[in-house]
């Protein structure tokens, strides 16, 4: 720490050098060893606070486990805003509005609210994607890894308001947990903070730091994946179709998935995401399995157009050719079929016309993520239909 010192504050001198100097040289090395000494302390006291910061945002998987109770026997109840309390299991509130999540416990311990999430970093498989071998190949469900992490600032409260603080990112920890163990932080469209799904867990825990009860969580991840009974809550990001599509954010990618995968938040592909979204939107459950030709050439078609650099070759108006909402479908140079899908977000560079800085919302293989068609994702020959029955 001495050596690190002396490089950080090169007038550094050991009281040993105001032998034999002048007064006015044994002040000047008095301030810069003073000097030094303060930096040493800062540096010290920022080494032992952050690990631990680190351990108290410890991330745990189901193997980490040991000693929960074999059954969940504690039930969350949500409501939003002031209405009843219900014992429903999942809840898609519009963003901005009141939910509160609340369990009642048993006499003589203390509540711990856990975040559940999933690994969004990295892509699942279904099927083999068209780049591998035997492309479209049913290999099975894939396996998705779920993680948790305590709101340490809800510990002890029986009754919680998750997104009571607009300016707390409840994914804060994790992001920080995947810079420490990977070395890369996830992007904000990999958890996004204000829409999108999120689980809860209650956990109660005894004096001693015995577990006494707790709500179905990690320990209900199955062959199909989490269990349907974990408090889930998916927030809108506005009303009506795209506000449904903006709540399977932090939720994976899956290459193939299937429709309870999908309608449950579990894990979504390019056209499984925009049918469930629809199936939400309209109340309708559609358990059909559909690929992105199916779901395309099933619906009216309102423009065909040729698309590079995300612009495309033909003119098409917005409130006349096409409206947000209305999926866009690209079928690859060479394709026969279409093989990727999107929804328009809107005309969000305001030109009036679709252009290459208009944003579309659009999943897999990695999860949802909204970018613009200058990206490039849709560059080829593009469909836009509007769904209407499934």
């Amino acid at each position: 720490m001495l050596e690190q010192v002396r490089r950080a504050a090169p007038g550094w001198a050991s009281p040993r050098a105001w032998v034999g100097r002048s007064g006015r040289e044994a002040r000047s090395s008095t301030r810069r060893w003073a000097g030094g000494v303060a930096l040493a302390a800062l540096l010290a006291v920022w080494a032992l606070a952050w690990p631990v910061e680190a351990r108290a945002q410890r991330v745990e998987s189901a193997a980490d486990l040991k000693g929960s109770p074999a059954r969940a026997t504690l039930t969350v109840e949500m409501r939003e805003g002031s209405g009843a309390w219900g014992r429903r299991a999942s809840m898609e509130p519009l963003d901005g509005g009141s939910v509160s999540l609340r369990v009642k416990a048993p006499p003589g311990g203390e509540v711990r609210w856990y975040l559940i999430f999933p690994d969004v970093t990295r892509t699942y498989e279904n099927a083999n994607p068209p780049w591998k071998p035997n492309p479209y190949k049913w290999i099975g469900v894939a396996k998705i890894d779920y993680l948790r992490v305590e709101l340490t600032h809800h510990r002890g409260e029986s009754e919680i308001a998750p997104f009571g603080d607009p300016k707390r990112d409840l994914w804060a920890p994790v992001r920080a947990w995947f810079k420490a163990e990977r070395g890369r932080a996830p992007s904000a469209s990999d958890y996004n903070p204000r829409v999108g799904t999120f689980r809860f867990q209650a956990v109660v825990v005894g004096a001693e730091g015995e577990l006494l009860a707790r709500s179905p969580g990690l320990e209900e991840v199955g062959d199909k994946g989490i269990s349907t009974k974990v408090a889930r809550i998916s927030v809108r990001g506005q009303a009506g179709y795209l506000g449904y599509v903006a709540s399977f954010y932090n939720v994976p990618g899956v290459f193939g998935s299937v429709s309870h995968q999908s309608n449950h938040y579990i894990g979504v592909d390019c056209a499984d995401m925009l049918v469930a979204a629809w199936g939400r939107s309209t109340g309708r459950t559609v358990k059909n399995n559909y690929n992105v030709d199916m779901l395309v050439t099933g619906q009216p078609k309102r423009a065909e157009a040729e698309l590079r650099g995300g612009a495309p070759a033909e003119r098409l108006a917005w409130g006349v050719a096409i409206e947000p909402g209305d999926l866009i479908a690209v079928r690859y140079e060479g394709a026969s079929r279409y093989q990727h899908v999107g929804v328009l977000a809107g005309d969000t560079d305001g030109d009036g016309v679709l252009s290459a800085g208009d944003r579309v919302l659009h999943a897999g293989p990695h999860p949802i993520k909204e970018a613009p068609l200058s990206e490039g994702s849709f560059d080829g020959r593009v469909a836009i239909v509007r769904l209407r029955k499934l």
